[in-house]
């Protein structure tokens, strides 16, 4: 009988992944890998979170303080310009050609003022170097302030020569004790402006001053898109109310650091101070987005690099597990073709570790089943000089092989011997049988002497009678 072939490998009824040695293998790699991996990130991205954070919410508490003082100072500046202007004799001398002749040359060094102007104690201006018409200042509040001997500097206000958003520094003109005229200039908001420019830091960050009452006094960066979302008309001072957590605190006096929706609604890190001296607020702020960008960019960082490395594990997991299954599996389902009675086949794994000692092991199973199968067909075709040699003392199917084989040996040895016991009394018997036909035979001959006398005695007796 020739050996069947067994056709390749078909491995049936496999486990679902999740129950299978590759799946648990490959959710052991990607927890060993990836668990540390995220810890580390989660940690990474805390820890760089709050450094950014810290460092963003120090650089704008120092800079709104910077910033606090350069306004102070330039206040100062302002004031002491309106002083050196009222104490000189010119200005005193409440003379028109004099008053002109001092202000022209203070316009040309003190070029930050809009305009420059005396005024008398009834308000009106005695000479104005921006228009020829007087005009009345008497109803202003840093008139009223200089009239009292204060030198002040006004909150903003429209301009009435210009028409722009202003400040006014202003100063009394004294002569022997007597409050005799003001002196005063107007300054653009835009020029403070200038001041805070330096703290318009990335693309959303700006410095703005607000007043007592909360309006914007400075410019805004964004004062395009406020007008196209229809919150200003024309500009953001004296027409935006700030209300801002940030503007709030300022107002009452206080200074820090905070997170809060800015003027737009947007999320923003401001640092927020008052100055006193104005009763305003400064705030310098940026977008919290942009503020704690570095550390968005490390976390996407992070990210790619928990993504390649999870690709890399999968991948490497993917290999391990089927290099250490595969050989599982070709053995299963040798085993179970095994179990159907297919014993023709071969297990090849080419491995040094306990998988392939496992491999072997079984190919060695095979090999001896193999033998089993050999010597069973061979005996069913009546040979019986097989030899069976039991593998060992608990070789269950090689002893009964072996037992088998001599019974059916002695078996046939008894046969045979039955069969010349049967052949000689046989041979006696046809001896028998011949000695009985010779005696048969010679009885058949005396009786038919018998027969022939007994004729002659007949006739004998007839040829009597006749």
């Amino acid at each position: 009988m020739n050996p069947v072939s067994s056709p390749p490998f078909e491995i049936k009824n496999r486990p679902r992944i999740f129950n299978s040695i590759q799946g648990k293998l490959l959710g052991f790699f990607l927890a060993l890998a990836l668990l540390p991996l995220l810890a580390i990130g989660i940690f990474s991205d805390w820890k760089n979170q709050h450094a950014l954070y810290t460092d963003a919410t120090d650089e704008l508490a120092t800079l709104v303080n910077i910033q606090a003082d350069e306004i102070n100072s330039w206040l100062d500046d302002r004031l002491r310009e309106m002083k050196v202007i009222a104490g000189s004799d010119e200005a005193q001398s409440m003379d028109y050609d004099r008053v002109e002749e001092i202000i022209e040359l203070y316009a040309q060094e003190y070029l930050q003022y809009e305009t420059l102007f005396v005024a008398g104690r009834d308000g009106m201006t005695i000479f104005h170097n921006n228009s020829d018409t007087p005009l009345h200042l008497g109803d202003r509040a840093y008139f009223q302030k200089a009239l009292q001997g204060e030198p002040n500097i006004s909150d903003a206000l429209v301009s009435k020569s210009s028409g722009n958003i202003i400040v006014v520094a202003a100063a009394p003109i004294i002569v022997d004790g007597q409050v005799v005229g003001v002196v005063g200039g107007t300054i653009p908001t835009t020029e403070i402006a200038e001041l805070l420019a330096h703290a318009r830091t990335g693309q959303s960050g700006e410095a703005y001053l607000i007043n007592r009452d909360g309006y914007m006094i400075t410019p805004s960066r964004f004062t395009d898109d406020l007008k196209a979302q229809g919150l200003i008309k024309k500009q953001t001072e004296l027409e935006l109310k700030v209300n801002t957590m940030g503007a709030q605190e300022a107002l009452a006096g206080k200074s820090g650091v905070n997170e809060y929706p800015d003027y737009r609604g947007l999320p923003v890190l401001g640092a927020y101070t008052p100055i006193k001296q104005m009763d305003w607020g400064l705030l310098v702020e940026v977008d919290t987005s942009e503020a704690l960008a570095t550390a968005t960019q490390m976390r996407n960082l992070g990210l790619l690099i928990g993504l390649i490395t999870t690709v890399i594990v999968v991948g490497f997991a993917v290999f391990v597990a089927r290099k250490m299954t595969q050989p599982i599996l070709s053995m299963t389902e040798a085993a179970r073709r095994l179990a159907t009675g297919d014993v023709n086949q071969t297990v090849e794994v080419k491995s040094n570790d306990e998988l392939g000692a496992m491999a072997s092991a079984f190919q060695e199973m095979m090999d001896y089943m193999q033998e089993m199968t050999s010597a069973a067909q061979r005996l069913a075709q009546g040979d019986l000089t097989v030899d069976i040699q039991p593998r060992s003392e608990q070789d269950t199917l090689g002893l009964a092989f072996h037992h088998m084989l001599v019974n059916l040996r002695g078996l046939v040895q008894q046969i045979a011997e039955n069969a010349t016991s049967v052949e000689l009394a046989s041979s006696q018997l046809s001896g028998a049988a011949d000695q009985s036909a010779q005696a048969t035979s010679h009885i058949a001959g005396t009786m038919q002497q018998i027969a022939n006398g007994v004729n002659r005695q007949v006739t004998s007796i007839n040829h009597t009678v006749s």
